[in-house]
């Protein structure tokens, strides 16, 4: 189970780190939108080519049926974070309030002036420069104004997760042992 694990893990952070590129790069659609685990299923079906063609070097490269459902449920969960499940609206989200605000629609005096800081992103400049791109050099001046409402909505997102987890366990037993 502990080679099925870092494979998992490292496959997963694969789906994290192309994810966003294919997204805004390459097509629209990318390994994992609209909530379809098509990653999950491209990096299972390479792992186990690989599995099958390292087979001949070393039995141990074989992986079980335990341990292919593991990194099949591991990949799966990695494909909702980096897609339309968390990042893909979170950002606008955090970013949206003050791109959109105008002297219309009076969102700064109505609702960028009552939001802490850590909810959303108020730099103008920064802001501007997530929807219409940066000019030149990347500039860290404008990548610190994000830092604390993004690990503010990572650990929303994350004591949610837990807490999902947590009701899950509680409400195993009665779903195992006593529904059938």
């Amino acid at each position: 189970m502990k080679k099925a694990f870092i494979f998992g893990i490292l496959f997963s952070c694969l789906i994290g780190l192309l994810e966003p590129y294919i997204l805004m790069r390459i097509q629209p659609n990318g390994l994992c939108s609209d909530f379809i685990t098509t990653g999950a299923y491209f990096f299972l079906f390479i792992i186990i080519l690989l599995s099958g063609l390292l087979c001949f070097v070393n039995k141990k490269f074989i992986f079980s049926q335990e341990e292919l459902i593991l990194i099949f449920i591991m990949l799966s969960v990695a494909c909702v974070i980096p897609s339309w499940g968390v990042v893909g609206n979170l950002f606008p989200v955090i970013a949206g309030l003050k791109y959109f605000s105008d002297p219309v629609n009076n969102w700064e005096e109505i609702f960028l002036n009552k939001i802490c800081d850590y909810f959303v992103n108020k730099n103008g400049e920064a802001v501007k420069f997530f929807y219409e791109g940066m000019p030149g050099a990347l500039n860290t001046l404008f990548l610190g104004s994000w830092i604390k409402p993004i690990i503010f909505w990572f650990c929303v997102i994350f004591v949610f997760s837990f807490l999902s987890i947590c009701i899950s366990v509680i409400l195993r037993k009665q779903w195992v042992e006593n529904e059938k």
